[in-house]
């Protein structure tokens, strides 16, 4: 099974652990916390980092207020049964979390927080691969 995550939150994996503040730390903070967030519901496994491109987000099915080209980052997580997670717990544990920004990304995101339910500003979507 496999999930595929679209975000407008850069979740770039940086590997800076240190609690400096810079740029690559806040990136590497919110990579670690999509990471550890699927790993509430299911053991993640990923092979590749995420990736950023700068595509039109109307097929993504974002929020309204999400127009045009952006950057979107998509990252693919491996796990290891089918039926192990469902796409309504990842929109329940995901919906309201904390974030970094103001990092790379191109569309603002003043609340800071990672929005799955919200029909004008969602920053975040899921399909499930079986």
């Amino acid at each position: 099974m496999k999930i595929i995550i679209n975000t407008l939150v850069d979740i770039t994996e940086t590997n800076r652990n240190r609690n400096d503040k810079s740029l690559e730390y806040k990136q590497q903070s919110n990579f670690n916390t999509l990471l550890q967030t699927v790993g509430l519901r299911v053991n993640p496994l990923y092979t590749r980092s995420p990736e950023v491109t700068t595509i039109d987000t109307k097929p993504l099915q974002f929020g309204s207020s999400i127009k045009d080209k952006q950057s979107v980052w998509q990252f693919v997580i491996d796990v290891e049964y089918s039926n192990a997670i469902y796409l309504e717990e990842l929109l329940d544990i995901f919906n309201l979390l904390p974030v970094n920004t103001g990092l790379l990304e191109t569309v603002k995101n003043n609340k800071g927080i990672f929005y799955t339910k919200d029909k004008k500003f969602t920053n975040i979507t899921f399909e499930i691969i079986e």
